[in-house]
């Protein structure tokens, strides 16, 4: 039996490839759908293609039973010194003190010339081919891109043509950075940051400040790579070593270049000694400008460790760093080996604010403090006199009010040390209790001005506290 032209397709012949017809002989006549013959330029484009196309050499992640096979892509790497290498290094001993094996892929394996401007990085040349080289024979089960130079390209465009996943991390401000040296506006700079990191699995930042940054700049899959440091190494010592210099010493570590904004430091009229420990292209100018400082090249280990601990106020003026890691260097070297945290906000206006205590290898919250008005937390010190100084801030309609209250180590005895008018200081927020050479007991705080120059300022600002 032979089904009629008029009769319905079975739900199960599968997919049509063409219309059917009666034509007068009674005969079935199938025309085939329109189709647009490829051009010869077109076939053999798709051909070569194919021939050509990357593929993958191996699973990601492999069958490894003995721990992870990381691959860490970056283009800071020895000998420059600065908080991206320090913390990639922390990264990789403690990757492999947990059983993994880890292959840095760095300016030190290509031909490489230096940057302009900034000798100390030196920029890698053609490192795709010798970079795929060195992914396909590692077989890794992770990739991780640290930086977008150079190195940090080159395996993203590996990532990108085998449809291997990776990561990546935002580490420097290249957009400020790019402005600061060339002038190149600052939007201009972040569209080329966005444009990297997109087809990553996530984007790294150190902070949930940077992230809500990140996210409101247009960065997607963000996700927090918090920092930390080593207790053992930076830790309660002498105070002698800058005895020699008029106190209060105001102490700067790290590079010595134009995008640190230490300029804007030693210019600042302020008492006692300004001690700048480390290196960099700016130090030659800066030594032969400001002969009241004293330069001291960079430090290392426990010589650094002194450092810290002899100093009263640390100074980071830097407008470029997303994180500052020597900011957590200086709070771990305290006065009494006792760091004390404080979050920024309580979440209701009636609610304390629960303080934080790292003592002896534990976290605990031995007590809280009273929140009072909308005032929110700005920062904090433990004093000389023994006493936690609690730094607030709130903004009304005539700028920012400053308040700052101290209490005893238990929570209690509450007094109110400073209360501002709107406006007379900007968003203060740094602070250091400290006695000077006369004993009296001072209040320093510092404001940021957010690169946001035509509304805010930087400025630092000393209170009497017992005079």
């Amino acid at each position: 039996m032979t089904q009629s032209a008029a009769s319905p397709a079975r739900d199960d012949a599968g997919p049509s490839t063409g219309k059917a017809d009666v034509n007068a002989d009674g005969k079935t006549d199938v025309k085939k759908p329109d189709t647009k013959k490829k051009g010869a330029l077109r076939r053999l484009g798709s051909g070569v293609g194919r021939l050509t196309r990357a593929r993958q050499k191996f699973a990601m992640p492999g069958d490894n039973d003995e721990g992870l096979k990381i691959v860490v892509a970056t283009d800071a790497w020895k000998p420059q010194v600065n908080g991206v290498v320090r913390s990639l290094e922390t990264l990789g001993d403690i990757l492999t003190g947990f059983g993994n094996e880890v292959l840095y892929i760095t300016p030190s394996d290509f031909k490489s010339f230096p940057m302009p401007s900034y000798p100390e990085i030196r920029l890698s040349l053609f490192p795709n081919r010798k970079v795929a080289k060195m992914i396909n024979a590692f077989q890794p089960d992770a990739i991780h891109i640290a930086t977008e130079g150079p190195i940090g390209r080159a395996a993203r465009r590996f990532c990108q043509r085998r449809r291997y996943p990776f990561t990546t991390s935002f580490h420097t401000r290249f957009a400020e950075y790019a402005n600061e040296r060339w002038a190149v506006p600052i939007d201009w700079g972040y569209s080329i940051l966005r444009d990297f990191h997109k087809h990553g699995e996530a984007m790294m930042v150190a902070t949930p400040g940077m992230q809500e940054e990140m996210e409101a700049r247009g960065f997607k899959n963000i996700k927090l790579w918090a920092r930390g440091v080593d207790l053992e190494a930076f830790s309660v010592g002498d105070r002698t070593l800058l005895d020699h210099h008029d106190r209060p010493v105001f102490l700067y570590v790290g590079r010595i270049a134009v995008e640190k904004s230490i300029e804007d430091f030693l210019e600042l009229d302020l008492p006692g000694t300004k001690v700048v420990v480390g290196d960099g292209p700016q130090r030659e100018e800066l030594e032969k400008k400001y002969t009241d400082a004293v330069f001291v090249g960079p430090k290392f280990g426990e010589e650094l460790t002194q450092y810290y601990q002899a100093a009263d106020v640390f100074v980071f003026p830097s407008r470029t760093d997303t994180f500052g890691l020597v900011m957590l260097e200086a709070l771990a070297a305290g006065p009494d080996g006792t760091l004390y945290a404080i979050p920024e906000r309580s979440g209701l206006l009636t609610r304390p604010f629960p303080v934080y205590r790292f003592r002896e290898g534990v976290w605990d919250v031995p007590f809280a403090l009273p929140r009072q008005g909308t005032f929110l937390v700005a920062g904090a010190d433990v004093g000389p006199d023994g006493r936690l100084y609690l730094l607030e801030r709130d903004f009304g309609v005539r700028g920012f009010r400053t308040r700052l209250r101290s209490f005893d180590l238990s929570g209690g005895d509450e007094r109110l040390e400073i209360e501002t008018e709107g406006g007379l200081h900007d968003n203060l927020e740094g602070l250091s209790v400290w006695r000077d050479g006369a004993g009296r007991l001072r209040a320093t705080m510092i404001s940021d001005d957010n690169l946001r120059t035509w509304l805010q300022r930087t400025e630092f600002v000393d209170y009497v506290l017992d005079g």
